[in-house]
């Protein structure tokens, strides 16, 4: 789940590293990466959690608990891109 989860986290993390060639603050940056990146963060999300949850509809206990867990952590993972790693990447930016 880690490796599904990271793959927005890469993709806005390489945007934001890319457009460090344009002047600019932080801020305005990090709002450039979060523009175009932000659609895939959300339609990504979107298209594994519903997967993951058709798979917690499982009449079987352990596969209802694997859907749930897995779509639970990508959900959380995209709370975290879009709050927690904007934060940290302006305050770690060189």
């Amino acid at each position: 789940m880690l490796g599904i989860a990271m793959d927005d986290t890469i993709h806005l993390v390489y945007k934001y590293r890319k457009s460090n060639q344009v002047q600019g603050s932080a801020e305005e940056r990090m709002n450039s990466a979060m523009h175009y990146t932000g659609g895939a963060l959300f339609s990504t999300t979107i298209a594994l959690v519903a997967g993951f949850l058709i798979i917690a509809s499982s009449a079987v206990p352990s596969v209802r608990d694997f859907g749930l867990l897995c779509a639970v952590t990508v959900a959380i993972a995209l709370v975290t891109d879009i709050f927690y790693l904007p934060a940290l990447l302006k305050k770690f930016d060189n």
